[in-house]
Parts: structure tokens; sequence; C-alpha cells
């Protein structure tokens, strides 16, 4: 859809749908009371009208709207002074003789002493004027609110299209009415997407609720049900207000299936009218499910739903429900392209005829028949993913991965593969119709995918709108180092490639041969978003820090994999021009000096341009008073001359490039006149506070003297403008110079305290120079300064190095402080100052480290050793220490320092710097940002070859001394760690308490760095990875401790650990499927029979546990009614046990569960089951027949058995005890050696269980033993005899407390041999 071609402001819905008082109930900012209200005269009530209907009047739209519908004022609010009001504006329809249901704007009037001034919302002024209102009119909280709701956003020219396939969201067949849709902003005349619908009828509202506006007929909107409009999952919701209260809204906003990005929102719905299968987030909503009720909570004059489309909520903070409006097309709507509007909404958007996409056939209308009918399948599809395993360790570049979808209703739409990385989740790959087979590039450069965890999942969607979130989840993870540059983003010969990440690494783009001006030329890139570079073996590539080739620029012929220490540095892109090799290179542009300019004699004069494009190195030729001198080629856009003596001058500078030189800039001149004249020579020792001195000092430019700006508050020079920057619009530069100082002897030294906020702290621009001119002669540069940190960083001034002054004994000296900031771009920064000057003898401090080695010539040689450990020292202040190693392709280098962590005030910065001293490959502060103040770094080394080393102080060149050491190793490892865990396991349930969780670690070089270890919930769709802790220490173990307070019940979550060596290897470990349980189980004994036939009998129950599960049970006992005594400890999986009970008691019992998590079920207060167990005479009246008259309960008085012989029964009586307890029964029986003898005893109850036990002839000597494992089984005992004669058997319950009449048994004895029968195979 064409768009206007001026940049349109949008706003958030002008006549805002949060009233005055909408403090929503989730919100405490949102609570305050109204102010109390002056009574207003009719007089003045009359005269506000009459000023907002004026205001009105003139920003109305003057067509069709004039017969259509007015405009009225109501809620007219005065402030106690009288010189302020608010009021609001209603639209009243006469056709329908009603205020159409909406909401309405807010008028803001100012007394001015004769007449009110109205501001109307979208006025420039009205953000501005509604915090101007007094309190008493409307509280800060009100004032926010409607700053908030009515703040607008900048969108391009070029908008994306309207997003489609929306139904109007009412039920199908039914006629629903448009109050307004760009009239939300017809003041303001900016369309404003979203829609305001009602039904014709009645508000109805509750008794201790009333409309906001009666209109005359009484007939503000009837309250009509809500159907999706198009299908999503519940993203967030509240129906919990009241139908009509006007203090707070109900709404309901939807996350659209097809794009994640777009939301549904639903406003002023009624109460309770959500369905309950809705109130989750994520919950699936189909197209046309009925999803609940307009009403008129909230800002509005009627029954209405306020519908939208919309980018994610953001307002209010602790519920969002509001966002800017989208445009979108409903599809049962036939005038302007599927935009409802109302007659008098006049659109020429969509209406413009050769302009527009949409040619309107009528105007606007007040009816729309809805299309919205559900379609009967609210059941989500199914389907599923295959090709990974739970926690696989991924070492390749390419995944492979199936999934299926089906659908039996109204049929399958599309899946969508997604995957979770860097804490979101993202779509992967596009939509599939039908089962698939997917090769997934972990490493493609668009969506590159990082070394760790990774979540995988499918999305599958029916025609309906239903759909099946999250299907055949798994987690996985990624260890593959991905080649670095991709293959994707290696450019042609005529190509060059810009990524977003060092050494080439993120998101990367190719750029043929041409000229890129903009930022959006560089699409997807963007703006100040490349921070490498690789370059096509024909071509060259210039960068540009400003758009249209403007600003910073640099020409590179060779890739580089750090811009960050670049004329151009990372992140400063904005147009870019890819050249061929065989191209010439365009002229410079002179940027300084201007044309014109006057010099002093002896001043240092600093050429600078700017790249034409194309050019690599740089050629000025200087015309002088008598000779034309053609300076050498250089690579850097700036030139320093002294020395140069009195007379007119012109300069002008060329390019070359690998093709040749280009052509000259146009010419400018300057002139030379005579020296400056300098106060009186002072004598060192001198210093300077800059307190009372201002005129001995020389001041160009910016610099000026300002007072309260320098040292304790005092006065100090600064170069800077009025408005304490240097952004003159122009490129600019100027010095400031001492008295002249005579220096009587060798070893004074220079100081001075100083502060400095610019562009860069690095030396390519808004350059920092100390100069010295000696005898009157010309300035030189001596040093400058860089480095160092700037003013944003600390608030204290910082001390210069010392810089030696015995080379000018006996000369005098003039020190000049040079400041120039080559160019005209990146300049509104607090410039430089200077006080506490100082020529002293006060010699450096004496530092035990004599090493010179400040430069890379004078680098201290180190090779690769992680048990050797170099010392050194930052001293003096401003000393920096430069190392050397040699390395090869490949090499993953670990560069360690101890500083802080050994007790030395030296806070480091640390530089890893290639084989020409200058370019940065890698620079490290702290190990962790102001915790662990330590640098070290890790780097791949991308080639053969030396590397340097360099270590300065972080606040350089303010600290240094003895006391700054440190100690420094450098080695090289690529050999991953090794992690698992000691607890938890997968699966494993969590303690709803505080807890630690346990990792093993090892390194094959011990370099153990740290392992981060993260929790996710349960909740894969919308949870993220939390990191519950980091270990640096591994002295104690490798661990930390996580309190799952607050987390969801449920089985799924998971624990993540990453273990970095210092090297920057990592391994990663999960516990997956992990459990956290907070409720306790339930369980319920069954009733037991009120009297027991037996001292034995089993007791039963039910028990549960929803996630967890029951660990186990425990039983305790009330006897006769007395104490509660723990009986049992039952596991989980039984849900019977048996008892075992003296006779002639009572006894009572209760149960609870403990589950897995250790959630303890409370013990009823009571017994939940009693019995009885009578006494042993009354359970045993019938012992068997071999106790009758005499008795076999012993070897003396056994039975004789028949072998072979029909089986004996026999009980558990004793009638021998006065309990009747531990009854004995004895049998005997012949045996001849050699032959088999088989006993078996039957349990004739459940509590029998008969232990068999074959006794010698002597009556006591054991010769074999069986029992039954359980109850009610039965016994069987095999023996083959050694001897002839005769033996006895012994038969006795297993527990002899066990008896009754009916626990009996039968026993046979039977004598044979073992037969072994062939097996026979069917």
């Amino acid at each position: 859809m064409k768009k206007p071609t001026l940049l349109r402001i949008l706003f958030l819905l002008i006549f805002s749908q949060v009233i005055l008082g909408v403090q929503s109930c989730r919100s405490t900012a949102m609570t305050a009371e109204n102010p109390p209200q002056p009574e207003i005269s009719s007089d003045a009530q009359g005269e506000i009208e009459a000023a907002v209907m004026e205001a009105v009047a003139e920003r109305r739209l003057p067509d069709r709207a004039e017969s259509v519908i007015s405009y009225q004022v109501d809620e007219i609010r005065v402030s106690q002074d009288r010189q302020w009001s608010t009021a609001w504006i209603l639209i009243y329809d006469p056709a329908l003789d009603m205020y159409l249901p909406t909401e309405p704007g807010m008028a803001l009037l100012q007394w001015d002493g004769a007449a009110w001034k109205v501001t109307l919302p979208g006025d420039a002024r009205w953000a501005r004027v509604l915090q101007s209102l007094p309190g008493d009119l409307l509280t800060q909280d009100e004032k926010d609110m409607w700053s908030a709701m009515n703040q607008g956003e900048i969108f391009d020219a070029v908008e994306a299209a309207p997003d489609s396939g929306y139904k109007l969201p009412w039920l199908g067949g039914l006629t629903g009415y448009l109050s307004r849709s760009v009239a939300h902003d017809d003041d303001y005349t900016t369309a404003h997407y979203s829609f305001d619908f009602f039904f014709l009828g009645t508000t109805i509202c509750p008794t201790t609720a009333s409309l906001a506006i009666e209109s005359p007929s009484g007939a503000n909107g009837y309250n009509f049900d809500l159907h999706a409009a198009k299908a999503g999952t519940v993203w967030t919701f509240d129906d919990s207000v009241v139908d009509c209260n006007h203090e707070d809204v109900n709404f309901i906003v939807l996350r659209n299936n097809d794009n994640p990005a777009n939301f549904q929102l639903y406003l002023h719905l009624s109460q309770d009218s959500i369905p309950d299968d809705l109130k989750h987030v994520g919950a699936p909503v189909a197209q046309g499910q009925f999803i609940g009720r307009a009403d008129n909570t909230g800002n509005s004059t009627g029954s209405h739903l306020h519908f939208q489309l919309q980018g994610q909520p953001y307002w209010p903070s602790d519920n969002p429900y509001w966002a800017v409006a989208k445009d979108m097309l409903f599809s049962d709507v036939n005038i302007y392209g599927g935009h409802p509007r109302r007659e008098w909404e006049v659109d020429s958007e969509y209406c413009s005829g050769s302009d527009g996409d949409y040619v309107c056939d009528e105007y606007g209308r007040i009816n729309y028949l809805s299309a919205n009918y559900p379609s009967g399948d609210g059941t989500p599809p199914t389907g599923g993913l295959s090709g990974i395993t739970l926690g696989q360790v991924v070492e390749t570049q390419t995944l492979s991965v199936s999934g299926w979808g089906d659908d039996s209703g109204s049929g399958l739409d599309f899946m969508q593969l997604t995957a979770f990385y860097n804490n979101a989740w993202h779509d992967i790959g596009s939509p599939f119709t039908s089962d698939f087979t997917y090769a997934w590039n972990l490493c493609d450069p668009v969506a590159a995918i990082p070394d760790g965890l990774v979540s995988l999942a499918l999305n599958v969607y029916d025609q309906a709108g239903n759909m099946l979130s999250l299907a055949g989840l798994s987690h996985f993870i990624k260890n593959y180092a991905c080649p670095l540059p991709p293959p994707q983003c290696i450019p042609g010969s005529e190509q060059a490639t810009l990524f977003e990440g060092l050494d080439y690494s993120e998101g990367c783009i190719r750029f043929n041969l041409g000229n890129y001006a903009t930022a959006a030329a560089l699409t997807p890139l963007g703006n100040d978003d490349a921070a490498s570079i690789l370059v096509g073996s024909n071509v060259v590539a210039t960068l540009y820090s400003e758009e249209n080739y403007l600003g910073h620029s640099q020409t590179l012929v060779s890739s580089d994999n750090n811009l960050v220490d670049n004329l151009v540095a990372a992140d400063q892109l904005s147009s870019l021009r890819v050249w061929l090799r065989s191209d010439l290179p365009l002229a410079p542009l002179a940027l300084s000096p201007a044309a014109g300019i006057q010099f002093k004699q002896n001043d240092v004069i600093m050429l600078s341009w700017r790249n034409g494009g194309g050019a690599v190195e740089y050629q000025v030729q200087l015309t002088t008073p008598s000779t034309t001198l053609t300076m050498p080629w250089q690579t850097q856009t700036s030139l320093p001359l002294d020395r140069l003596t009195q007379g007119a001058y012109s300069w002008k500078v060329r390019g070359r490039s690998l093709a040749g030189e280009g052509s000259w800039s146009t010419a400018q001149g300057f002139g030379v006149g005579l020296p400056e004249v300098w106060p009186v020579t002072q004598n060192a020792p001198y210093t300077d506070n800059m307190e009372s001195s201002g005129a001995l000092w020389g001041d160009i430019g910016l610099w000026a003297l300002s007072p309260g700006e320098g040292v304790n508050g005092s006065y100090a020079w600064w170069y800077q403008d009025a408005d304490a920057n240097y952004a003159t619009g122009g490129t600019n530069y100027g010095w400031l110079t001492s008295p002249p100082v005579a220096i009587p002897a060798s070893g004074y030294y220079l100081r001075f305290s100083y502060r400095y906020q610019t562009e860069t702290y690095t030396t390519h621009w808004d350059q920092r120079w100390v100069q010295i001119s000696v005898d009157g002669g010309p300035f030189e540069n001596i040093y400058q300064l860089s480095e160092d940190v700037q003013s944003q960083e600390t608030t204290a001034w910082l001390q210069s190095l010392p810089i030696s002054l015995s080379a000018y004994s006996g000369k005098t000296i003039q020190v000049r402080f040079y400041f120039h900031s080559l160019d005209d771009v990146l300049n509104g920064y607090l410039g430089w100052g200077i006080d506490d000057f100082s020529v002293t003898a006060v010699a450096p401090v004496a530092c035990s480290d004599l090493r010179q080695d400040d430069i890379p010539a004078q680098a201290t040689p180190l090779t690769y050793n992680d048990s050797f450990t170099m010392p050194g020292e930052i001293c003096p202040n401003g000393d920096w220490d430069y190392y050397q190693f040699n390395g090869a392709a490949g090499d993953r280098v670990v560069v360690d320092i101890n500083a802080m962590s050994s007790g030395s005030l030296l806070d480091p910065y640390l530089y890893l710097i290639d084989g020409d001293g200058l370019t940065i490959l890698a620079e490290n502060d702290d190990e962790v940002y102001a915790v662990r103040r330590d640098s070290m770094l890790a780097f791949t080394l991308p080639h053969d070859g030396t590397y340097y080393i360099k270590v300065r102080a972080w606040k350089h060149p303010a600290v240094g001394g003895q006391d700054y050491f440190y100690t420094l190793r450098v080695y090289e490892d690529r050999i991953d760690p090794i992690i698992t865990f000691n607890w938890p396991q997968s699966s494993s349930v969590l303690p709803d308490a505080v807890f630690t969780v346990l990792a093993n670690l090892s390194d094959a070089n011990d370099g153990m760095h740290r392992v981060e270890f993260y929790w996710h919930n349960q909740e894969w769709q919308s949870g993220v990875w939390q990191l519950i802790g980091a270990d640096w220490d591994g002295s104690d173990g490798w661990s930390a401790s996580f309190d799952p307070a607050g987390q969801p019940e449920g089985q799924g979550a998971a624990i993540f650990a990453i273990a970095y060596d210092r090297a920057g290897n990592t391994t990663s470990h999960a516990a997956w499927n992990l459990i956290i349980d907070k409720a306790a189980p339930t369980s319920a004994l069954s009733p037991l029979g009120g009297t027991q036939t037996s001292t034995a009998f089993p007791i039963s129950w039910t028990g549960s546990d929803a996630i967890s599960g029951v660990a186990y049970y425990e039983l305790q006992v009330s006897l006769n009614g007395g104490a509660w005594q723990n009986y049992a400890q039952i596991g989980g999986e039984f849900t019977t046990w048996w008892i075992v009970a003296a006779p002639g008691n009572s006894y009572g019992f209760r149960l609870h569960a403990v589950d897995f998590a250790g959630n303890s079920e409370a013990y009823p207060t009571s017994a939940e089951t009693t019995t009885i167990i009578p006494s042993g005479s009354t359970l045993c009246t019938s012992p068997d027949d071999y106790d009758q008259g005499s008795y076999d309960n012993t070897a003396g008085t056994a039975s004789l058995v028949a072998l072979n012989a029909p089986a004996q029964t026999h009980n558990f009586c004793n009638p021998l005890e006065s309990d009747f307890l531990f009854d004995k029964d004895w049998l005997v029986f012949p045996v001849q050696a050699g032959v088999t003898y088989f006993v078996e005893a039957t349990a004739l109850a459940p509590q029998s269980a008969v232990l068999l036990s074959l006794v010698a002839a002597d009556g006591a000597s054991l010769i074999a033993e069986v029992a039954p494992e359980n109850l009610g089984e039965r016994t069987l005992l095999r023996w083959t005899s050694d001897r002839d004669g005769v033996i006895y058997l012994q038969m006795q319950h297993v527990d002899g407390r066990i008896i009754g009449n009916q626990v009996a048994y039968q026993v046979q004895v039977r004598a044979g041999y073992v037969v072994h029968l062939p097996v026979m195979h069917k």
C-alpha cells in the first residue's frame, strides 16, 4: 500500500481509551484520587464549552461531517486558582440521537486573562501543557497516564503493508456499527488504525455503576459477544472490573499465530465474560471463537469494543495491553480495501485514485455485516519432531530433523520449526505444509546458532487457526565452532562483506561494486553496526562514518577483523563505497585550515582532509613563499607543519590507490605572520594553579579560563564553547600557551592535571598534543595524549605522566596544549581541561622494574607456558609495558594478568596487537566488569608470526608506582573442559527449598575459569533461561545455590551449566525434566470391619500425588484409644499392608503420604478407621483335629503322615497357650537314602503362611527349611534323603502371632524321583 511521502506521526489513540481516573487496579502508581473540584459557574462553563467547540471547529474535517455528526463538551473541571481547565470532547450522532459509544478526547485550557486558550491532543504543545497543569486539577499519575497514551511514533514513508486475514470481531451474520476509525485522530490529519464497534441498544449497568454519559434516547450501545478476528494465543487479559466501572478497563490481548510480532487488542470487555479455558497465557484461540463480551468498562461513553492490531504491548508496565496500532484489513469489509470507515471519515489515503492502491466505490458507512463464523473445529492439530534426542551434543554444522502434522477437523494449514536460543524463540526456515525433513544449517550467518543449549520444537496450525504449540519439544547442546567467516559471507573478488561482530562473526552482508550512500542502503546491517570487514581480491572499500560519504573516512585494501582502531571505528559505519582496485581515487576534500586563515610564526599548523574515495595513502604539496615542497606519502588524513617562516602559503593533497595517483584537491591558502610576543620569563621551579595567572597564558580558538571547573572547583582552562562542547559545525582547533619558563639545569619535569571528553581516546581524531618551543623557536609536538580515562568514566582529574625536561637544560621553553578536531563530525563532547601546571625538579617515583619496554621495538619476549608468570610493574605513572611472542594460525591464546587479586593497586588494561605493532586484535579491561577487575583475554590467532601484548593502567596515565605490580601468563589451549552433574540428575525431584547444584569439572591445562548455572522452568513457551549463579573458584567444588520459591509446579524444568576455561573453550551440561512439586500428596484409608476373625488383617488405602508421585506412606496406630504410635513406613508403590495385632484389643489407624519432593500430608486428627481383635479363645474356638485331645506341638507328639497320601488340614491355634499364639504342628515320616521328597503346604486363607522345617531323628537338628515370601502363598520344600530312617516335619506360621480358626493350611508329603521331560515346540 502506498503511503504519503512525508514522515507521518502516528499517535496512540488520541482520544485515549483511558479516561480521567482510569487508574488500573494492577498499578499502584495509578490509584491517586481526583482532587476536589471547585464549583463552576454556568457562565464559566459556557465560556469553556464555547472555547473548546471553537477550537474543535478549526480542526475538524470540513466536508461531509457537518451534516452527519457533531461534537459536544462534557466533564469540565477547573483548577482551584481557576486558571486551568480540562474538558472531554464527545461525538454526537443526530441521526442515531446518541453519543457514539467510543472514547472521549481531552482538551486542555488556560485562562490568559481575557479568554480560555485551548490546546487539543495532537497540538505540538499538548504534552507540555499537560505536564504544566496544577496538581489539584490532574494528579501526576493522571498526567503520566494521558501522556503515555498520547505519545506519537515517527514512521518512515515506506511502511509495511497492512496485515490481512481478519474478520469483523463478532458472530457472522450479525450487523454491527462503527463509531469511528481514523476519527480517533480526525483532529490530527493522521490516520489511526483502530476501530470502535458497537451494537444498537441500551447499555445495562449494575445498580452500583452508571454510564459516563447518558444519551438523550438512553441508547448508548448494547453488550455483544466477541469472536476472535484472527487465530492466536492469549497474551494477557483481565475481566475483573465491574461492568460500567470507568476507573479501570477489562481487556484481552491475543498474539497472532501467523506473525507473533502482531497482537490483537480487545478493549472495554464485560466482567467475567472471558471463558475460563482462555484465562491462561498461551491458551489457543481459533478464528471465530467466542472470547468475551463487549461492555462499558474503562474510558467509554457506552458499551462498545475498541479493537486494534498492534505491536507487543508495553503500557501499563505491570500488565501491559497497549501499543502503537498497525494497519490491517478485514476480509468481510468491502470498502476502502478492507478498512471500515464512517461516512464522515474522509480517508484519501485509500481513496486517492492514481496515488492509492484502493479506489473507493462508496464512502464509509455506519453498519457492517460480519462473516466471522466459528469453524466448529476447536481441537488443535497433532504433530511431532524426530531427529534429535534429549541432551544430544551436536558437533556438526548441519542437523537433520523431520516433522509431521495432521488435523482431522478443518485440515492442516502449516507447520513452523522454532528454536530457542539467546533467550528467545526464532522461526527456523520457511513454513511446511506437509511432512518434511529439513537440513538445518546451524552456522547460517543470517541466524547463526551460538554454542550451548538450543531448544527445538514444531508449531502446527490447522485451517481453523488452532495451534499445537511446541510439538516434539526437545533440547540439544551445540558444540561446533562454526567457520569464521561463514562460507556464505566470503566475498567474491569484486565484493566486500561487512559483519556485525568482531572476527567476522554474527550477521553479514555482501556488497557488490557500487556506492551505498545511506544507512538504508546498508540494510539489513543498518547504521553503525559494522565491526569487521572482508575485502575481495579485486576491490577496495572506503568506509564513512556519516551518510552521503561524509564524516571520518578510510579506504581498506585488505580485510580487518576488528575495526575498533580504525579511522572509521567499529559501529560507526554509515555509508560505503566499493571500488575496483584498478580505479583511481577521487580527489580528497581539504578541511583545515580554512582558506585565508592567518597563523603566527612558530605555530604548529595541522592540515586535515577527508578521503574523497578510494585513496589508501595521501601526499601533501605545500607551496611556501620561496619553494614548493612535496611531502612523503602517508596513511593519516592529517599532517602537522612546523617551523614555517612568515609569508603566504598554499597547500593541496591527493590520494593514491593500488591503481595509481589521483587528482589534486583544490589548493587552499593560509598565511604566517609575526611571532607571538610573550610575557616576562618565569624561572623554574614554576607552578601555576590557574587562579590568577590568566594574563600570562595565550589562548587561541575555544580555549577559555573557566571558574568553578578546575581541580577542587577552582579555575581551569577548557577547550569548549558556551554550550560546553566543541561542536562548532566545522573543523576546529586551538591552543593554550604557557608563559616562557627558564630551565636552569637537568632534572626538571613537566606535569599538569587534566580532564577530557572527546570522540575517542585513540590518536586518530580530536587530537590532544603537548608541544614545546625552545628559546622562542617553533613549537614541536613532543607528546600526544591517548588511551587515558575520559571524564564520563571518572570524576577525578588525571595527573599527566612526568615529562622530562632535561634536554632543555639552560634554555627557555614554552609549553603549548594543542587541540584539533581534524574534521567537523562527532564534536559534541566536553572538550579538554588543563589545571595545576608545574615545572619542578621533583623526580618520578622510583621503580623496581627498570625495563625499557614502552614501545613494540622494546618488547620483552615470551613463549607459551601456562606455569610461568612474568612479573611486571606499571611505573612510573603513564607507563605501559610491551611483550612479544610468536604464534601460529589457529592457536587459541590466553593472556592472563593477576594484579588486584594479588593485592596490587593496579587495575590493568590489556591489548593483543598484531605484528605491525598497531592493529588491535583484542582488548580487555575486566574479566567481569567492575567485579573481577584483573584483565584476561583469549583469542584465536589469524596467522603465523609475531604478536604483541600491551599492558597499561586503566586510569592511565594518572597512576603508577611500585605498588602497581602484576604477573602475566601467556599460553595456548584448544581443549574443551569436561563437566558433569553430581546433582541433580535428569528427572530429579527438586526440594521446595534452597538447594545446591553440584558439578564436576576438569580441564586439560588446569585452566578452569568459571561455571555459569542457569535455570528454566517448565513453561518453555514463555519462559527464559535465568542465571542462578556463577562459580569462579572451584577450590570448594563447582556449585551454585538456587531457591525455587516462586517457580511454578510441574515437570519439564531444566538446569543448564556452561563451563569456561581461560581460553574461552566451553562445554555444557544439563539436567532435564526436573520436577518441582510444592503440594502435599493425599491419601485415605479404607474402612475396616468392626471385628476381625484373625489377628492378621489387611488394611488398604488410596493415595496420589499429581506431580512427583508418592514416595512413601506412614501408618500410625492407636491401641485401645491410646497415643498414636508409628507402625510402619510403606513404599509409595503399595496400597495394602498386613496388620498383625494382639488379641483382645481395639485398634485405630491413620495414614499420611510423603511425596518425592518431601511434601508431607498432615495426619488426620482422629482415626480414619477402627477395628476390634477378639480374645484368642474367641478367635480359636476350633483348633485343628491334631490338636484335639492330644497335641502335635512337639516332635514327641508328632503325627505320622503317610507318603503320597491325601493332604492333612491344620490351622494355627495353639491350645497350650492362653492366647493361642505361636502354634507348631509336627509330623513324622520314614525316608530312604537317595529318594527325593516333596513337602507342600498350601495356604487356605490369605493370612496363612507356613514355615516348613525338616528336623533329624533326634528331633533337634535342622536339615532344611523354607518359607514363603508373602502371606497367602504356598510353601514347597524339596529334599533328597541322605539317610534311611525317619525324620520330622515342623510347621509353624512365619509370624507366630497370627492365629484364627480360618488361618488354616493343607500339608502333603510325596516321595519320588525327578524326571526331566523334553520341551516340545509347536
